[in-house]
């Protein structure tokens, strides 16, 4: 008697075994399939961001490229320049490596140096339409050290050649 309860318990551990065994195939085939569905949306989000990037950097207007290089050469590419996002919310100024910073978190010298990288490029593709005017400026280098001063007064002596 003692024999057979005991083979009819082992019987029903091989029967509860093979019901755990089951249970575990179920959850690894949801397991897998749900990690495959995550990384195929992971990498499709990845993939719209790298676009959009890529169009923004590409089809921004004239005049924020023109900014950007003006920029950039006053900043000696500490700032790589401007980006306007694809929902037009605002302007971002683009660091040495890329990430996009509030232009409010910029220094009042290079918050100002921006504004006049903007204020040129605008000037230089209005001009490029239509009668050229002269230019009136008061003390614009008044927060700008040395470096950037010059190279600033470099780049609107360049714009004025270019016009």
């Amino acid at each position: 008697m003692a024999d057979l309860s005991a083979r009819v318990t082992a019987l029903g551990r091989v029967e509860e075994l093979a019901d755990l065994r089951q249970e575990e195939s179920m959850l690894l085939g949801s397991i897998s399939r749900r990690a495959f569905a995550w990384s195929s949306r992971a990498l499709a989000r990845e993939l719209v961001e790298q676009v959009k990037q890529t169009f923004v950097r590409e089809h921004q207007p004239e005049v924020i490229r023109r900014a950007s290089a003006i920029f950039a050469d006053i900043t000696d590419r500490r700032w790589r320049g401007f980006s306007v996002p694809l929902d037009g919310d605002g302007l971002s100024v683009l660091s040495d490596k890329g990430a996009p910073v509030a232009p409010e978190s910029l220094s009042r010298g290079a918050q100002e140096q921006a504004y006049l990288a903007l204020r040129l490029a605008y000037i230089q593709n209005h001009a490029a339409g239509a009668e050229a005017l002269p230019l009136i400026m008061d003390e614009i280098l008044v927060n700008f050290d040395p470096q950037r001063a010059e190279r600033t007064v470099r780049a609107f002596a360049a714009a004025d050649k270019r016009e």
